[in-house]
């Protein structure tokens, strides 16, 4: 291969181009990699800046719902469920006849907004997975009214009616179907009726009356 033979100025002059372009095109590629880094760090950050603030809008949103306890007074989540037909015992309406009815209607009202009253912590978690569930295991309330009688309100798993009874005759109804107490058998049957009919026979009027489903 025959070398081409160029002028020492024309050699120092092409060298002096070519060191000057690789300069150039070096630094060309240097600007262009930290400008590519920079955008890509603006990119990653403002991405990470909308998920963080879009999860903490989802936290706060979800948040109440995942998180709630039940107050003292009950779960007060306005979640109101139906109460089908309203049976009192024996016991309530010699209740009702004795402070009237609208505290035990207002126990009533309470009881269909979940406020269990003083009911036990096992069944006031189970009332709120009832509620969760669309009232599967029934719901049960525990309120002690004036004179110190306890009254018992149970709804139904299938929704279909909601019982008042009174404290005693709640245990004796247990003691019967548990047959520890036969001979009080016949004593303990619990004898209820409807509580429409209790206040139409009692003239009680029925604006506040809870309403079933």
């Amino acid at each position: 291969m025959t070398w081409k033979v160029i002028s020492s100025a024309t050699a120092r002059w092409t060298f002096q181009q070519g060191v000057y372009s690789l300069c150039s095109d070096k630094d060309g590629r240097g600007m262009t990699s930290v400008l590519l880094a920079v955008v890509t760090f603006g990119v990653c950050f403002a991405t990470l800046l909308v998920a963080v603030l879009a999860g903490e809008a989802i936290y706060r949103l979800v948040s109440p719902h995942l998180l709630e306890k039940p107050s003292g007074k009950g779960s007060k989540s306005g979640g109101a469920f139906e109460l089908g037909e309203q049976e009192v015992s024996e016991g309530v309406e010699a209740l009702m006849e004795s402070i009237g009815p609208p505290p035990v209607e207002k126990c009533l009202r309470r009881h269909q907004l979940g406020d269990w009253g003083e009911i036990d912590d096992e069944n006031r978690h189970l009332n709120g997975v009832s509620l969760g569930e669309g009232g599967s295991l029934g719901f049960e309330s525990f309120y002690t009214m004036e004179g110190g009688t306890v009254l018992r309100i149970l709804t139904f798993e299938d929704g279909s009616g909601t019982l008042l009874l009174t404290e005693e005759e709640y245990q004796g109804a247990l003691l019967s179907m548990n047959g520890e107490d036969p001979q009080e058998e016949e004593e303990g049957v619990l004898r209820v009726r409807s509580l429409r009919d209790y206040m139409v026979r009692e003239g009680s009027p029925k604006e506040g009356s809870p309403k079933g489903g």
